[in-house]
């Protein structure tokens, strides 16, 4: 009897324990999922963001995909190639490649960023010595990158993907200033998460500050999107696309913008996602094996015990 207490007690210290591993993971899937309910009326998009995410979703069945018009410029270049990725489409990149400037350069950091994003997922060979040196020589001395959050997120996702050590201390440096960082709307919030997570470190509760939970907190309860401001309570459908980026980016534990750089795809399931409640679950399963085990090796001992008064 006595080492079946012991297995049951054994057991619901390992429940615990993947209960406390799981309980994320089952908090992030319901928020996806209702992101999903929101979205589940929406056939036309109508920004590229909502492309990417529709696709690392897997919700592109049945709806027309947005794509940035053909254009001679870097930003849109970039953005139709990675659009054209996410959705498994042939990604145009010949004129993307051909207008990097002799310093390395694509325009703007935000721009700069997303185009060396889309050149490596298609295997293009650019000047990217170039290019990463000119990245590094963007950096504020607070770590920051350009002028806003989604630039210095973007360039963490970039120098993420070097081995470099200079590349390396770079974002992590500029990882330490969105730490710091008291963002001022969603879309900020999002973005946080986004370079953080992609910096390899923990976005939900790292510098003390549940950034998951902060994001959450400009949701529309019931029906699941986002507003941009803490005073508002209109849907804004570019932080709402950013916000489910940002809860996929946790999920998947990286960007889908660093998953099309690595992979040149976007994989919207993963089994790997299934382990913790796998996990959960199959300490549950034991723990009541173990209790029926224990209570009808009690009531045979107990028989037992009583059969032999008898006599």
């Amino acid at each position: 009897m006595k080492k079946i207490v012991t297995l049951i007690l054994s057991l619901l210290l390992i429940a615990a324990l993947s209960l406390s591993a799981a309980a994320s993971s089952v908090s992030l899937a319901t928020e996806i999922a209702n992101m999903r309910t929101y979205y589940a009326e929406t056939k036309e998009l109508e920004l590229w963001e909502e492309t990417l995410v529709f696709a690392a979703m897997g919700m592109l069945t049945e709806r027309t995909p947005f794509l940035p018009e053909e254009t001679q410029t870097e930003d849109r270049l970039a953005q139709r190639a990675l659009a054209q990725m996410a959705i498994g489409a042939t990604a145009e990149t010949d004129a993307l490649k051909a207008l990097q400037n002799e310093d390395g350069s694509f325009g703007a950091v935000d721009v700069h960023c997303l185009s060396m994003l889309a050149l490596k997922g298609n295997g293009v060979l650019y000047n990217s010595v170039k290019a990463y040196a000119h990245l590094l020589a963007q950096q504020k001395e607070d770590g920051s990158f350009g002028a806003s959050v989604k630039e210095t997120a973007l360039a963490i996702t970039v120098l993420s993907l070097s081995d470099n050590e200079e590349e390396v201390q770079a974002y992590g440096k500029a990882v330490q200033y969105l730490l710091k960082h008291e963002a001022k709307n969603c879309e900020e919030i999002a973005w946080q998460i986004i370079g953080i997570t992609d910096g390899n470190v923990d976005a939900v509760s790292s510098g003390g500050r549940d950034l998951l939970q902060k994001l959450l907190d400009y949701q529309n309860p019931e029906e699941y999107y986002f507003y941009r401001t803490e005073n508002d309570n209109t849907a804004d459908r570019l932080c709402t696309a950013t916000a489910l980026m940002a809860l996929d980016t946790v999920n998947k534990d990286g960007s889908l913008f660093k998953r099309l750089a690595t992979d040149g795809k976007i994989s919207f399931f993963d089994p790997a996602d299934l382990i913790p409640l796998g996990i959960f679950f199959g300490v549950l399963l034991c723990i009541s094996v173990g209790f029926w085990v224990f209570i009808f090796k009690h009531k045979k001992s107990t028989k037992t015990l009583a059969d032999a008064k008898k006599y």
